[in-house]
């Protein structure tokens, strides 16, 4: 697989392989352990296909669903609109810059006394700003881990498909963030490090969390099933 360019000037094109599986594990790992749903690991999976360099080697995905069964925007490579967006690399190479800030947590909390690792993306988003994204965030909307817009911070990146939300307004639908910027993040050393340190905490923290009982069913049962 052709990986995205990382030299000053370049624009990174699709995820590379470091990412790729960063990316699959992420997903197994928060199905595993209740923070999402098989709808939202299809969802995921199916993203991650679209950030695959469509020249290069696809790694194999064991799909145990038929493909009419994934969503269309997620799914569908065909007549897909161009991503012109344009992902600059700094002079260091990475796409995150990171840095360490206090915060007024509990100081006997073992979990959090250690000062809060924060990364902030170099390049601004579709929404015109950078994003932040904290190691040790308690919230799991709209994913673990998720970005905050620089400027405005309720409005939150899910780190795995590209949606965006504005959390102060209902969750409202603020668009979608570029493949590619969703690629260079995967494709960061250190944003593959936080994301799955960021699952972790939160398992540690909420270990009764279960993404039924967020939406409100208590009997599993009476969810469709896949045959």
């Amino acid at each position: 697989m052709r990986e995205a360019a990382l030299k000053n000037g370049q624009q990174m094109e699709y995820i590379n392989e470091p990412g790729f599986y960063a990316f699959l594990r992420n997903c197994e790992i928060a199905t595993t352990l209740g923070l999402t749903g098989p709808s939202e690991y299809r969802l995921r999976i199916s993203y991650l296909r679209t950030l695959l360099d469509p020249n290069g080697a696809k790694p194999f995905l064991d799909w145990p669903y038929p493909e009419n069964q994934a969503p269309d925007e997620d799914w569908d490579d065909e007549n897909r609109e161009e991503d012109k967006s344009i992902i600059q690399m700094p002079e260091s190479g990475d796409f995150l810059s990171e840095t360490e800030v206090r915060t007024g947590r509990d100081p006997n909390d073992q979990l959090t006394k250690k000062p809060v690792v924060r990364l902030t993306t170099h390049s601004s988003g579709a929404l015109g700003h950078p994003w932040i994204f904290n190691k040790y965030d308690d919230d799991y909307f709209p994913s673990v881990p998720h970005g905050h817009l620089r400027s405005r911070k309720k409005i939150k990146l899910d780190a795995y498909r590209g949606l965006t939300y504005d959390t102060g307004k209902n969750n409202r639908d603020c668009g979608r963030e570029s493949r590619r910027f969703i690629a260079a993040l995967w494709n960061s050393q250190k944003f593959r490090m936080l994301a799955t340190s960021s699952i972790s905490y939160f398992d540690e923290k909420n270990p009764k969390f279960n993404w039924l009982s967020q939406r409100g069913i208590s009997n599993p049962r009476s969810l469709p099933h896949f045959k």
